[in-house]
């Protein structure tokens, strides 16, 4: 696939700026609509995709659709027309000048947005349906692993389009090829921000390689710091906390990759913690010298490389700190600036913690799987932006939208 393919884009993306919420709505209304009526089809070319997987694939799960999560598609789209007009006049600002001019900036659209992604066929609706409520065009590339769900789910979206008379391209399918990457990442006259939301890998060569602007997202190495000072009847508070962000669902990027363990913990919280694990059959992972100090026979050997680790699986690092300030060190050097926690019934270092750790997301006592956009109240998320220019953390609607400045004058000049 060629730059040329996606020339058109740009005169699409103009015409459907001028959208009103209501008829933005009204698409997104259809497509949830949609995904029910066809819910037989979506399950039927998510079989197909599923037979050419191993179940042991850390992204098998992510491919994995059921009727539940075909409903969770819906609701989230509903979920979404509630939400304010990102575009709205609540947005705009007026400037007070010395020069004889009036001067406002407005909400607009990107245009042509781009996102690269992995597996999940739930990202190929939430992508689609926040640039249909932010008013711009969409360009999916999806991994090859979901191929024929997202292809079915982009069909689906695209008739929505065709039937409410707005251009079937204003969802484009990108190629799946390899190769065709570097023309999107040149496509700079084409596209007006590529977001890449997949491994480390990926994300690190679009950085390298765009010459369109990009947001990143995706990766998350995600810590948790477990502080000596909790009180004994919050003991199983911490452990349902380490459970729910390591089992409820391991192979998203908010779930829990690496404890950071203060060394005067108490014996007891450490031993209901490693049994709650266990019993859940997380695989415990350490460092030998300190498997060996603790005791934790059952662990298997690590190094040091692998703190930079995002697991996606049933897999979870324990680390020995001695101090808040050697678990915030750590932190800053392994993490992906993603989501990260602290459990602790000392205020004091709770507020350290937040200030000091360097992340989009950062948790006193709370589970770091409420790194979603669904939950921050945004309807559903582009991704979780883990760099600080222009959007950080879950991206919603919003984050979809730049600003320009408008202005009126009575033919005035600069003197």
């Amino acid at each position: 696939m060629k730059n040329t393919e996606l020339t058109h884009l740009r005169g699409i993306a103009r015409d459907f700026s001028l959208a009103t919420h209501d008829e933005r709505n009204n698409l997104i209304t259809s497509i949830a609509e949609s995904l029910l009526i066809n819910k037989t089809e979506i399950l039927k070319a998510n079989s197909s995709d599923l037979e050419k997987m191993d179940k042991n694939d850390p992204l098998y799960d992510r491919v994995a659709l059921s009727e539940k999560r075909i409903e969770d598609m819906s609701t989230a789209c509903h979920e979404l027309t509630i939400i304010e007009d990102p575009l709205s006049d609540k947005y705009i600002q007026k400037f007070d000048t010395e020069s004889p001019i009036e001067l406002i900036s407005k909400p607009v659209p990107f245009g042509v947005v781009a996102c690269i992604y992995e597996a999940r066929p739930n990202v190929t609706v939430d992508l689609a349906i926040l640039c249909i409520k932010s008013g711009n065009v969409c360009v999916l590339k999806w991994g090859s692993q979901a191929s024929e769900t997202n292809a079915y789910l982009r069909s689906l979206i695209q008739d929505v389009f065709e039937k409410q008379w707005f251009s079937r391209d204003c969802l484009f399918g990108y190629s799946e090829n390899r190769e065709d990457l570097t023309h999107l990442l040149t496509a700079t006259e084409c596209v007006d921000v590529i977001i890449p939301r997949w491994g480390k890998s990926l994300i690190d060569f679009v950085r390298k390689n765009s010459l369109v602007p990009t947001i990143e997202t995706g990766a998350g190495v995600v810590h948790i710091y477990i502080d000596h000072e909790i009180r004994s009847e919050n003991f199983q508070k911490v452990c349902d906390i380490i459970i729910n962000t390591k089992v409820s669902r391991p192979s998203v990027c908010n779930a829990l990759d690496t404890i950071l363990l203060h060394k005067d913990t108490p014996v007891e919280l450490i031993h209901n913690i490693l049994e709650s694990l266990k019993n859940a059959g997380v695989e415990i992972k350490m460092l030998s010298e300190e498997k060996e100090a603790l005791d934790i026979s059952f662990a298997t050997d690590i190094s040091v490389e692998d703190f930079y680790t995002e697991w996606l699986s049933l897999a979870c690092v324990i680390k020995v700190v001695s101090s808040l300030k050697e678990a915030i060190i750590h932190i800053d050097k392994y993490s992906s600036h993603h989501s990260e926690c602290i459990l602790t019934d000392n205020n004091e270092s709770a507020e350290k913690f937040q200030n000091q750790v360097d992340s989009a997301v950062v948790y006193h006592n709370t589970s770091t799987r409420f790194s979603d956009g669904g939950c921050f109240g945004f309807g559903a998320e582009v991704g979780i932006s883990t760099q600080k220019i222009h959007a950080r953390g879950p991206m919603g609607c919003r984050a979809l939208t730049t600003y320009k400045y408008y202005s009126h004058s009575d033919y005035s000049i600069r003197k």
